[in-house]
């Protein structure tokens, strides 16, 4: 399992900044800057998921420039393909 997060800015000037205070939290595996409806996608360790999952959200809850943000569950694929 893969869990995503897309992360909506509130100010799409400061995105870079975001984008790093997102990549120093424990258990980010991944941050990404993109265009479109949300700003940054970030991937978590799954192994930060269970009882770091609601301190997760709080922490990305917290960082200034977060107008918005969903998490998603990526589960592998039944045949086995990545």
């Amino acid at each position: 399992m893969r869990i995503f997060i897309l992360i909506q800015a509130s100010d799409t000037g400061d995105v870079r900044r975001l984008a790093e205070e997102l990549g120093r939290i424990p258990g980010m595996r991944r941050v990404d800057v993109v265009g479109g409806g949300y700003d940054i996608v970030a991937e978590l360790d799954d192994r930060s998921l269970g009882s770091r999952a609601i301190v997760l959200r709080s922490e990305i809850q917290r960082l200034e420039g977060v107008h918005r943000f969903l998490p998603l569950r990526a589960d592998p694929r039944p045949d086995g393909i990545p």
